[in-house]
């Protein structure tokens, strides 16, 4: 798994590759090479700010949750991101995908189908370059955060644009990942014995892992889970499989969410009380109260059947500021994983 991010003069060489022109592309394990007719560009190999691995680690959940909204031709993909703003926009985008008629408006339309709501839209603009090759263009959203994917497909090559849910933070600051956390743990020994079996398998579903490692759909779904928090597994949503990515570095308790580490440092000091907790119909609910620097904070929680952190609520600054659009707190946290044992 590589991240790239190309230097200027580098992307001048790539803006000047046409159809039928000679060029050479090489790629070594510290730096990438690019000679064309107007000479060649060099971009090093440079080591991985901690923020962005954080992030990484973020945007497989982000593919995970997000649901299709619609899919676009040509015509109708062109006509609605020329219409793009160039300036920021300090109210969200709400575009409407008519066919052949696709409108951007600035103020919600009336019901809650037929447009998609995005932040700082200005960023769609990086998906002028395709339009020249683009067949159709696929939007997925994630409603919780706002977070979507913009997948241009060319016909022989696949396009995605990632949005975070507001561009003044990144996937990491979407805190998606932490609505899937869960008190249950893995046996190491299967975690092992996955790891190298994701690693041949390479594209799979939860289902195909199951009937590899002959174990039960659940049990899989929470070693799945392990794994792509560890940033073994990316999850290709056009395709719904998992992919198997190969890190050139093991990911530890350095690179754990501040807030995961938060809520481990409440449940050691036992700060967590919970009042009520009960199971139905596979989902958990959950009422308590977790000290905090300040006082006590009541906490109430509802975790879907597959695990997803759909309504939380804590008095902290954070929910207060951001509710649940930025994921939960680590008072939301610490309960769930306390109410996971006790219920």
């Amino acid at each position: 798994t590589t991240n790239v991010d190309f230097n200027s003069a580098f992307l001048s060489h790539l803006a000047q590759l046409r159809p039928g022109k000679p060029a050479h592309f090489e790629m070594g394990e510290q730096s990438i090479k690019l000679e064309t007719a107007q000479g060649a560009a060099v971009e090093h190999k440079v080591k991985l700010p901690e923020r962005w691995i954080k992030g990484f680690l973020q945007v497989q959940a982000v593919h995970r949750q997000a649901q299709p909204r619609f899919e676009l031709d040509r015509l109708t993909a062109g006509q609605l991101l020329m219409q793009i703003p160039a300036s920021a926009s300090k109210t969200p985008l709400f575009l409407v995908p008519r066919r052949h008629k696709p409108e951007i408006l600035h103020r919600q339309p009336v019901g809650k189908d037929g447009f998609i709501a995005v932040n700082d839209g200005q960023r769609l603009r990086l998906l002028h370059t395709v339009l020249p090759d683009l067949k159709t263009l696929r939007v997925y959203q994630t409603e919780a955060t706002g977070a979507s994917l913009w997948v241009a497909d060319t016909g022989t090559a696949q396009f995605t644009l990632g949005l975070s849910g507001a561009a003044a933070h990144g996937f990491s600051g979407d805190g998606d990942a932490l609505r899937q956390l869960s008190a249950v743990d893995a046996d190491e020994a299967d975690l092992a014995l996955a790891r190298a079996a994701v690693a041949s398998l390479n594209h799979f579903s939860i289902a195909d892992l199951a009937q590899h490692q002959d174990l039960a759909l659940p049990y899989a779904t929470e070693i799945v889970d392990r794994l792509a928090q560890q940033g073994v597994l990316g999850f290709d949503r056009d395709r719904d499989l998992y992919f198997y990515r190969q890190l050139p570095f093991m990911l530890g308790d350095r690179y754990q969410p501040d807030r995961l580490k938060g809520s481990q440092a409440l449940l050691a000091k036992q700060a967590v009380d919970v009042e009520h907790c009960e199971w139905r119909n596979g989902e958990l609910i959950a009422n308590g109260w977790v000290r905090g620097e300040s006082g006590y904070y009541p906490v109430t929680l509802r975790v879907d059947a597959q695990g997803y952190l759909q309504e939380g609520h804590c008095t902290c600054p954070w929910i207060d500021q951001h509710e649940l659009r930025r994921g939960p707190c680590k008072h939301l946290l610490a309960l769930r994983f306390v109410a996971e044992q006790t219920g």
